[in-house]
């Protein structure tokens, strides 16, 4: 990890117990066990773990063994999070909508031309931190 880890935060489940508990008590990792019963204080996680389910696991045919669902997971949360599903940080279009309209509205990315749809995420972050889509689209509605 690019970042020393301090602190876990789990929800309890029994995968949480003895051999893992101990390993963070060997690295000097503080963990908290959310109580019982509590999805909103694990906010995000509940809400990865409904989509993944909703969108991938109840739709999709396979085996479950694990490395061919992890596999098939990364490849649909991509084409996912890049063509299908709007975000609220990019006006509400999706990532590959996001990139079509700044590569429309601006000439001086000519140069990155040869990008494929979908493809190059590390150049979309560039462009969502270098000109925050307030700025594109407040100009061109």
């Amino acid at each position: 990890m690019p970042f020393p880890v301090k602190a876990i935060q789990v929800d309890g489940g029994s995968e949480f117990e003895a051999i893992f508990e101990e390993e963070c008590q060997k690295r000097n990792i503080r963990l908290f066990v959310l109580p019982p019963n509590s999805p909103k204080l694990n906010g995000c996680v509940e809400r990865a773990h409904l989509t993944h389910t909703e969108e991938f696991c109840e739709v999709t045919d396979s085996s479950f063994n694990i490395v061919e669902l992890k596999d098939k997971l990364l490849d649909r949360e991509k084409v996912s999070n890049t063509t299908i599903r709007p975000h609220q940080f990019l006006g509400y279009l999706t990532s590959q909508e996001y990139l079509e309209c700044y590569l429309q509205n601006k000439k001086e990315v000519m140069c990155h031309q040869g990008i494929e749809r979908g493809q190059n995420v590390a150049f979309l972050l560039y462009l969502v931190v270098k000109y925050p889509p307030t700025t594109i689209f407040r100009r061109n509605l």
